[in-house]
């Protein structure tokens, strides 16, 4: 997560693009006379709506092109930026920029994606994942066998290494 501030970046740069986008559109169609677009549904709602299936005790916002989660409590929203988030919020916050900024029908490869995740919440990231890039391909290497199990109707493929006893591999 070297390039975590770099990911977040990029992914505020995409909601500006779709957000400049909708503003077009809507010139175009005022000046036309004709009805205007519906708005649209921006990464950062996307992540905004992973975050909250994953922590559904927790809220996300965007303030100001930078992230905060918290909770609401007597009507007042605790907030910490996501600097100061868990391991693995960070990584959740992380991987849903990432993904969702893959262009369109791309193949992900995703290697070791329990990292940094709790078991209770790494199949619900990746699934919620998966539904908002339809588009894509995903496939994942793992050493858990409970999350590949998860995965039903999926592809499963297993590689057996073994060492003989002069230290060599044996494949």
């Amino acid at each position: 997560m070297d390039d975590y501030d770099s990911v977040l970046a990029a992914v505020i740069a995409l909601k500006n693009n779709e957000i400049s986008k909708f503003h077009q559109e809507c010139k175009d169609k005022g000046n036309n006379k004709e009805e205007w677009p519906d708005t649209p549904v921006t990464s950062i709602d996307k992540i905004q709506h992973i975050w909250e299936s994953v922590f559904p005790q927790r809220e996300l916002i965007e303030d100001d092109s930078k992230f905060y989660a918290g909770l609401y409590k007597n009507g007042n929203f605790n907030k910490y930026s996501a600097t100061e988030m868990s391991d693995g919020k960070r990584a959740v916050l992380y991987l849903a920029a990432q993904v969702l900024s893959v262009p369109k029908n791309k193949m992900l490869i995703i290697d070791e994606p329990e990292v940094h995740l709790h078991p209770s919440i790494m199949n619900r990231l990746w699934k919620e994942l998966e539904k908002c890039r339809e588009d894509c391909l995903f496939i994942y290497i793992t050493h858990d066998l409970n999350f590949a199990s998860d995965y039903v109707n999926a592809k499963k493929f297993g590689l057996k290494i073994m060492m003989e006893s002069t230290g060599n591999l044996n494949r």
